[in-house]
């Protein structure tokens, strides 16, 4: 298992009554043995937030965004929580309205 990150963008689910209207961006890390595996993973957790996938870039291994940016402090804190063996940790969602076909 390694670590990735990835960018996700996520609108809610219709059960989720508090965000209707309001989607979703923000980083996120988790462990995972491939970047399949790794979405799969990111999917799972954002149900359970009431949340749906509907994007992800800018995937790679964290360690190969390590070599390339300066990351956050706040970012490599929560690598070192997912790598623990903790459940897939997300930077502040930032929410932007929907359209009205979303």
């Amino acid at each position: 298992m390694r670590l990735w990150i990835g960018l996700i963008d996520a609108v809610p689910i219709e059960a989720n009554k508090e965000q209707s209207g309001r989607g979703i961006f923000t980083t996120v890390v988790a462990l995972a043995a491939t970047s399949t595996s790794f979405v799969q993973s990111i999917t799972r957790e954002l149900e359970k937030l009431r949340y749906r996938l509907v994007d992800i870039d800018e995937v790679e291994l964290f360690e190969q965004r390590k070599e390339k940016y300066q990351l956050t402090e706040e970012l490599c804190h929560l690598a070192c929580i997912a790598e623990s063996g903790g459940d897939p940790q997300f930077t502040r969602f930032h929410s932007y309205p929907l359209d009205e076909d979303e």
